[in-house]
């Protein structure tokens, strides 16, 4: 392995939390109110045309302990121990997957969108937002598929099929990443036995083969 390719698997260093943004959340991660089919945004109707946007919190609690509530909820689906921040991330990465001005219509796709995340449970904002980039590109992605089955131009059907397959892998990228970031960088390393009968020869290591040579000396050893 390189000294370049061990870099990229050493895990990423986290600024320290202070000991009084520790028992934050500490106190958020154990609350987990469980209730998968709360959002985090509702409308309030206010007597005009354009109604108001709020927080949801839930009907059996009140004060304190609702806003408690709330802030853990929306750490369980981005990470993030800060609401607005948390918000900020669902807002931005939900957005490209529909175009709607219908307020309703948008708070439905955030909602939504967190509560998907929720089910990645990430430890923290770099796994929420590793998080978040898998499920957005994995949804559009699907969304182009839909419309590419549905295009009777074929370019256009061609377009969208490469576009959708680039988001795929830029989907399967950020779940890589994620993964190799909760292993803590660490690669996995699958050994197989191999038998080898007496009097036979076993290949071990790389072999490289250059056009019109056999087997590269350098690279076999031979038992």
């Amino acid at each position: 392995m390189t000294k370049k390719e061990d870099d990229k698997l050493k895990p990423v260093a986290t600024r320290k939390l202070t000991p009084a943004e520790q028992r934050r959340v500490d106190k958020m991660r154990e609350r987990k109110s469980g209730d998968e089919k709360l959002g985090f945004l509702k409308t309030v109707d206010n007597g005009t045309e354009k109604p108001n946007v709020t927080h949801v919190l839930k009907s059996d609690l009140s004060g304190k302990d609702a806003e408690d509530d709330k802030e853990a909820r929306m750490m369980e689906a981005t990470g993030h121990a800060e609401f607005t921040t948390g918000l900020a991330l669902l807002v931005n990465m939900s957005m490209p997957l529909f175009s709607s001005v219908d307020i309703e219509k948008t708070l439905e796709a955030v909602n939504k969108f967190g509560k998907t995340l929720r089910q990645y449970s990430p430890a923290d904002a770099i796994e929420g937002s590793l998080c978040a980039q898998a499920e957005a590109c994995q949804q559009k992605a699907m969304s182009l598929l839909s419309q590419a089955e549905r295009q009777k131009n074929i370019e256009w059907a061609r377009m969208l099929y490469n576009a959708s397959s680039k988001l795929l892998a830029r989907s399967q990228e950020a779940f890589k990443t994620l993964i190799n970031y909760r292993r803590g960088g660490q690669q996995k390393m699958v050994i197989e036995h191999v038998s080898v009968e007496a009097g036979a020869q076993a290949i071990v290591g790389n072999v490289g083969l250059k056009e019109g040579q056999g087997e590269s000396k350098n690279n076999r050893k031979t038992t």
